[in-house]
C-alpha cells in the first residue's frame, strides 16, 4: 500500500489551485512549526498569510485530552481558513519550563479555500482531519521528530535515518490529501439536486478553473440543474479537438477598445444551414452573452465578419457556433484580447 501511495506523490491533483492543506504542530521552543505544505509554494513569499495562520484563533483554543477536536474558520482576503486542532500521542521528552515530562503534540490542520468555495470547506476538512488520524496517529510523531532532526548541526547517521523515516511519510500524507480532495471534489461536482444558489456559484466556480462537469452540462440542458448555464472549459476542448478545421478564426481586430472584429471562414466545401454564433463572457463565474446571432447560410469557404462591443475589465471571452436544431456545438475557440492587444495596434 505504502508503494503504491509513493508511486502517486508526482502526479498533479487537478485541486491543487483549488485548495491549500497546511500541517503545523507546535514546539514549546521555537513555536509553530509547519509539517507539511500542500502545495509546497502556498507560503512562498507570502509573510502576511504565516502570520495569519500564527495568530489563527485555533491555537488559542484549550483541549481537554487528544480525543477533543475542535474547529475555527476565519475569513481573509477573499479566503477562507478552516482549522482544527487535535493532539497525538508523542514519544519524545519536551523541554517546557524546566518539565521533562512526556506530553501529547499539539497540531493544526489547516485548510485554505476561495470564499466562492467556503461552502465545501468543512466537510473537506473534517474528512482530511479523519483520514490523517485514522492512518497517520501513531506515526505522525516521526514527522516531528524528522523536522526537529533537520535543525541539528551536525547530522549523524541516526539524524539522516530519522530525517528519511519521517519524509517518507510526510509523503504518504501528501499523496492521503491530493487523493481525498481528488475524490471530494469530482463527487460533490456530480449533484444534480442542488437547490443552494451558493452551492451552485461553487459548483460553477470549479467549472471556471476547468473541472470536468459534463454530467452537469446534460443534465442542465433538461433543467435539472438550474437555468444557470455553467460555462464548461473542458467540453469546449473535447469538441474542439474532434471536429477541427470546420471553421477557423482568420483574424480578430479591436477598434479603438470599444469593438472585437472576429473574421471567420468556412474551411469545408459544404453548406451549413440555421447555425447561432455566439459570443460569451464570465461574470461572477457565469457565462453572460455579448453577442447572440443567427446565420441562416453559411456558403462553402465563406468568410464572414462577426463584431460585439468590448466589454469593460473583461478580456477573456468564447466565440461558438452552434447547430440550431440539435443545439449542438460545431465549433469554439477562446480569445484573450491581452494576447491580442499587441498585435492589432
Amino acid at each position: 500500500m505504502k508503494n503504491n501511495l509513493l508511486n502517486k506523490t508526482n502526479t498533479e491533483c487537478p485541486f491543487e489551485d483549488l485548495c491549500e492543506t497546511l500541517l503545523f504542530y507546535f514546539d514549546e521552543t521555537i513555536g509553530h512549526v509547519p509539517l507539511l505544505i500542500c502545495p509546497e509554494n502556498a507560503l512562498d513569499d507570502d509573510s502576511g498569510k504565516m502570520r495569519l495562520i500564527r495568530y489563527h484563533p485555533i491555537w488559542f483554543l484549550e483541549l481537554k485530552d487528544k480525543t477533543t477536536i475542535n474547529r475555527i474558520d476565519l475569513e481573509d482576503c477573499n479566503q477562507m481558513y478552516f482549522a482544527k486542532k487535535f493532539i497525538i500521542e508523542s514519544k519524545r521528552v519536551k523541554r517546557r519550563a524546566g518539565s521533562f515530562q512526556k506530553l501529547g503534540e499539539i497540531i493544526v490542520l489547516i485548510l485554505v479555500l476561495p470564499t466562492d468555495l467556503d461552502v465545501f470547506g468543512g466537510e473537506v476538512l473534517n474528512l482530511l482531519s479523519k483520514k490523517l488520524i485514522d492512518k497517520f496517529e501513531n506515526t505522525l510523531y516521526y514527522v516531528i521528530e524528522s523536522e526537529i532532526a533537520k535543525l541539528e548541526v551536525i547530522k549523524t547517521e541516526k539524524i539522516i535515518n530519522k530525517i528519511k523515516k519521517g519524509d517518507q511519510i510526510k509523503e504518504e500524507i501528501k499523496v492521503l490529501i491530493n487523493l481525498t480532495c481528488e475524490e471530494y471534489f469530482s463527487s460533490v461536482i456530480k449533484q444534480t439536486d442542488t437547490t443552494s444558489f451558493k452551492l451552485q456559484k461553487a459548483i460553477s466556480y470549479l467549472t471556471f478553473k476547468g473541472i470536468d462537469i459534463d454530467h452537469i452540462v446534460i443534465n442542465n440542458q433538461n433543467e435539472s440543474f438550474s437555468k444557470i448555464r455553467l460555462f464548461d472549459y473542458d467540453r469546449v476542448v473535447q469538441q474542439k479537438s474532434r471536429i477541427k478545421d470546420q471553421f477557423k478564426i482568420t483574424s480578430i481586430n479591436i477598434n479603438n477598445f470599444q469593438e472585437i472584429e472576429i473574421l471567420v471562414t468556412n474551411n469545408l466545401k459544404k453548406e451549413f444551414n440555421d447555425l447561432i454564433i455566439r459570443i460569451t463572457y464570465i461574470k461572477e463565474f457565469f457565462e453572460k452573452e455579448v453577442l447572440n446571432e443567427k446565420v441562416e447560410k453559411y456558403l462553402p469557404e465563406e468568410e464572414l465578419l462577426f463584431i460585439t462591443s468590448v466589454i469593460k475589465n473583461t478580456t477573456k471571452y468564447l466565440f461558438s457556433i452552434i447547430e440550431e436544431h440539435s443545439n449542438r456545438t460545431i465549433f469554439s475557440n477562446k480569445i484573450d484580447l491581452e494576447l491580442i492587444r499587441p498585435h492589432s495596434y
